[in-house]
């Protein structure tokens, strides 16, 4: 057997002085194990468990050099929806399926195609995520569902923007408090007359233009859409209803034109597109953002006005920013004096988003092709989340929910054994909010009941309120989850169990954003089982915490590289077929800490890390293998062949005081033995120790070697035959807590060639 870092640090196979590699200084080794390669080529060397998730992958000597090893570990680039259960050989069987599954993210590659239902400019089938209204102050709002890639390449965003994404950063916003632009003098239009401007507003009855203090206006009304203009003359006033409704959170462009004494509005082509009024009253405009006393809320530029209506501009105001030179008069020489109240540059103010329909992204079959369709909705205005807030996404992202009365709703789950995942930014933590709610008196939930407990509440309104890991703040993402198996309930934050509690009552929720008690905060993502996710609770949560870089335990936060890797298989490469294996993945020795490769060799905890290989039964052996051990403890193994006290052959262990020893059984009971010690060179912890050995069933010959130390013997017994395994380390008794880079293992007396092999070996490691 012979295994090694050699190929983690680049190395190629070295040689001894005459140029021959250790296989061929004694040929036909029982096996040969190494994270390197020994023929050559670039053999399979090692397979690795993920921490994560629990998925194994075989890797190639070079694949552990280049570091694909590591980024393998330090991965989970699996989404919930593709995630397959556990068997014997890694994540390859079943899909999970879940009961509904909510993310502004695509969920994986088996996201359902969905119908949306709703859409302004008509129904589509896509894989969409959500379908946002555009609050226009009208019954009509603009609708549209989205991608995933749409969310997040800003087309959400300019769908609520519209028109008015040209304006950004380059036009005066005017809030509705003290906000103004006042003119030199005023400007008095007698007769006829032509006003032209631009604007946005997105609530009715905005006085945006017109006599600052008491006088003239004119102003955008209606419930339904912009469906009249109110015109306030000096002396009276009237309303225009149009012939086709304008939209509120657009830029429009419209005329105030008095021709022949008649009122009207006019497009920019000039045609009237209102009813008209007669009214020879002076109309008096020397102000924007205010008029009759009354300031506005929203956007006004290119103001051009005529005072004759003769077709030639008297005055012209572009209004392209905040300060005075913005709203200099570029026609005349009536300027602007004063812009009051600073206001702010248009960045997309009241420009909002909410949503209606949040998509269930899950599927119902392993095939894929059946969508779920468990849509969480609102059709209440009021009621629904916002996803874009004065025309930028959310901040923190996800959806926010008001903590008052924003709620999703969709088919009600009723499940007992049941397993939840969400992710949330939480506003306030005042107590009992639910990210998960049900409509009724009894208030059932998921959620959290204070900074300091969880929330998971059955139907029958059984409470569970299990502290948490750590306090809950308002800063910074959580990640919570919750799974119930035979009754048991389990709360995990950021990947962390709390206290356990058991509850019968099955759980019932139909609500995101809950119904009582609702949560004040963003919620990014939930994921619905309706069935005990106990095995695959990490796999699903490395991937969530990867997505919103939420800081999980390390060992399996692929977010911030910090998982561990277990060697499920170490290869052999002599041709023989005897890997090294365990199967158990609590005993799994690692090769990865922390999403570091651990740079003395596969690690073994010292508590019952365990590989096994060869089971047949030997007459003479040979052994020479580097280790670092990291604890002293005493009668803890380096290797040994045997099952139990009735079944030993040899073993190679550390006494407390760091010294080896090498003992041969002859019977395979504790009795009868005889052992050779290294009292002559100890051991000590975290120092790198070559240590070798062998014995000749003819002779009864033994041979112990620490570093440059070699002992003989000729034991008293011969070496019993049994068929248990080779373990490495050993074990009979305690497994020493120990790194192994290197250890070869020969099923013959090679102790004239032993010297030349460690001579070979410590021209790798340097280690005397």
């Amino acid at each position: 057997m012979h295994i090694s870092l050699d190929s983690a640090l680049g190395q190629q196979r070295r040689l001894n002085s005459v140029g021959e590699s250790i296989t061929q200084i004694a040929p036909d080794p029982a096996a040969a194990y190494s994270l390197r390669s020994l023929t050559g080529g670039d053999p399979k060397v090692v397979r690795v468990r993920r921490g994560s998730d629990n998925h194994e992958q075989d890797f190639t000597s070079s694949e552990v050099s280049s570091g694909a090893l590591v980024n393998f570990v330090n991965a989970q680039v699996t989404a919930p929806l593709d995630i397959q259960a556990l068997s014997a050989t890694g994540r390859d069987g079943d899909f999970l399926i879940a009961k509904a599954a909510y993310s502004l993210r695509s969920l994986g590659t088996r996201q359902a195609t969905v119908t949306s239902s709703g859409d302004t400019a008509g129904d589509t089938s896509g894989k969409f995520v959500c379908q946002v209204r555009k609050d226009q102050s009208s019954t009509t709002d603009e609708t549209k569902s989205f991608t995933a890639g749409e969310v997040s390449d800003g087309t959400l965003v300019d769908f609520i923007l519209g028109n008015t994404k040209s304006l950004l950063n380059s036009r005066a916003f005017f809030d509705g408090s003290d906000d103004n632009v006042k003119l030199t003098s005023e400007i008095n239009m007698t007769g006829d007359f032509s006003l032209e401007y631009s604007f946005v507003v997105t609530v009715a009855n905005q006085q945006i233009i017109g006599k600052d203090t008491g006088g003239s206006y004119i102003r955008a009304g209606g419930s339904n859409g912009i469906q009249n203009f109110r015109v306030q003359t000096d002396g009276s006033a009237s309303t225009l209803s149009l012939t086709s409704n304008l939209k509120y959170g657009v830029a429009n462009t419209v005329k105030l034109k008095r021709v022949s004494g008649k009122f009207g509005i006019y497009n920019e082509d000039d045609v009237l597109i209102s009813a008209e009024f007669t009214n020879s009253d002076t109309f008096t405009i020397n102000s924007f953002g205010r008029a009759r006393n009354t300031r506005a809320i929203g956007v006004v530029y290119n103001i051009r006005i005529d005072t004759n209506n003769d077709g030639t501009i008297n005055h012209s105001y572009n209004g392209y920013g905040n300060t005075l030179s913005d709203w200099t008069d570029l026609v005349g020489s009536n300027n602007a004096t004063a812009v009051n109240g600073s206001p702010a540059l248009f960045t997309g103010q009241n420009q909002d988003g909410f949503v209606k329909t949040w998509y269930d992204q899950s599927v119902t079959t392993q095939a894929g092709d059946t969508a779920t369709g468990n849509h969480a909705t609102q059709a209440t205005d009021a009621e629904q989340p916002k996803i874009v807030d004065a025309g930028s996404l959310i901040t923190g992202g996800g959806i926010a929910f008001d903590g008052s009365d924003d709620q999703l709703d969709f088919t009600a789950l009723n499940a007992t054994d049941l397993a939840i995942f969400s992710a949330v930014k939480f506003d306030s933590v005042s107590g009992q909010e639910r990210i998960l709610g049900e409509d009724s008196t009894n208030g059932e939930g998921f959620g959290i009941g204070s900074a300091t407990t969880g929330f998971f509440r059955g139907n029958g309104g059984s409470s569970s309120g299990p502290a948490l890991n750590a306090t809950v703040s308002t800063s910074g993402d959580f990640l919570f989850s919750g799974n119930r198996a035979s009754n048991t309930l389990g709360f995990f934050t950021n990947g962390v169990a709390s206290a356990t509690a058991t509850n019968s009552d099955a759980f019932k929720a139909n609500s995101i954003g809950g119904h009582t008690n609702p949560i004040d905060g963003n919620v990014k993502e939930v994921i619905i089982y309706d069935t005990d996710q106990t095995d695959n609770r990490t796999a699903i949560e490395a991937n969530i915490g990867e997505a919103y870089s939420i800081d999980l335990p390390s060992g399996v936060d692929p977010g911030f590289d910090q998982v561990d890797g277990f060697v499920e298989t170490w290869y052999d490469q002599s041709g023989n077929g005897n890997n090294a294996v365990q199967a158990t993945a609590s005993l799994q020795p690692k090769i990865v800490n922390a999403g570091s490769l651990l740079a003395d060799g596969v690690t073994f905890d010292g508590s019952d890390d365990v590989l096994t290989s060869i089971n047949s039964s030997l007459t003479n052996y040979t052994f020479a293998g580097v280790y670092t051990v990291k604890t002293i403890a005493d009668n803890t193994g380096f290797l040994g062949k045997g099952a139990g006290a009735s079944d030993r052959e040899f073993f190679v262990r550390m006494k407390s005081d760091g010294k080896v020893e090498h003992r041969v059984y002859s019977t395979g009971s504790a009795s009868t033995f005889d052992t050779i010690s290294s009292s002559a060179s100890a051991i000590s912890a975290d120092t790198t120790a070559l240590i070798a050995g062998s014995f000749n069933g003819s002779t009864n010959a033994i041979r112990l070697d620490v570093n440059s130390t070699v002992l003989t013997a000729t034991s008293s017994v011969g070496l019993y035959a049994a068929t248990s395994n080779l373990t490495i380390p050993s074990a009979l008794g305690s497994e020493a807590h120990t790194a192994i880079a290197e250890l070869v293992f020969y099923n013959t007396d090679q102790s004239g060639k032993l010297s030349d092999i460690k001579t070979n070996i410590n021209g790798h490691y340097s280690i005397f």
